[in-house]
């Protein structure tokens, strides 16, 4: 971010005498960044290298460009467009409320203009509105691509919310997985199992 204000709202609230009042609230904004680059791609960005790669092959177009003509005959599941971003209700969603942004015939970033990005950041913030009228105070966002050298794989933004914050500040599912459909933890199973034996200890019983 090149720049934060935080910024102070009323919100109206009961009070313990069961009286309403107009009090400040405090919106804090706590944006982070996890990259994963690697010479070896994610069980996730091989199988998406590999399908779309296939259906170019066998059909002639781009897979998420013919996914968004079918979608367009069908209409229940469009939202809207920013620019050329199209936004979309995933039609099999792996997260809650999972919204995609797709981005015809663009496969890498250095094709993106100014405009792109912009239309993009004003995508994000119409699905940061949704989410807030639905009462959720996180969401996790993916930007899914591939830059190996193919042209196959056009741009795509993954968004699903996420459990509410809690005071310790925790989430359900990490970005590991709404990006790269893959699990992170923070636990080898060998530690697990470690942990886990002495729970398995045999115990003498009476007959």
């Amino acid at each position: 971010m090149l720049s934060f204000e935080r910024e102070r709202f009323c919100a109206r609230v009961q009070l313990p005498d069961g009286t309403i009042a107009d009090r400040p609230v405090e919106i804090r904004v706590h944006p982070h960044f996890q990259i994963q680059a690697d010479r070896r791609p994610a069980n996730h960005q091989r199988f998406l290298r590999q399908r779309t790669a296939g259906h170019r092959r066998r059909f002639g177009v781009r897979l998420f460009s013919d996914y968004l003509e079918c979608e367009s005959r069908a209409g229940e599941r469009l939202i809207g467009a920013t620019g050329a971003w199209q936004w979309l209700a995933a039609f099999a969603p792996e997260g809650f409320f999972e919204i995609w942004g797709i981005l015809p015939e663009m496969t890498r970033l250095d094709q993106l203009c100014e405009a792109d990005w912009r239309h993009l950041a004003e995508g994000v913030l119409n699905a940061q509105k949704f989410y807030r009228s639905l009462g959720r105070n996180g969401y996790n966002l993916g930007l899914l691509l591939l830059e190996d050298g193919t042209d196959d794989q056009e741009l795509r933004v993954v968004m699903t919310v996420r459990s509410n914050y809690a005071p310790w500040v925790r989430s359900d599912f990490t970005g590991f997985e709404v990006m790269l459909g893959d699990m992170a933890t923070f636990t080898a199973p060998e530690e697990t199992a470690r942990l886990a034996r002495s729970f398995w200890v045999q115990r003498t019983t009476c007959s």
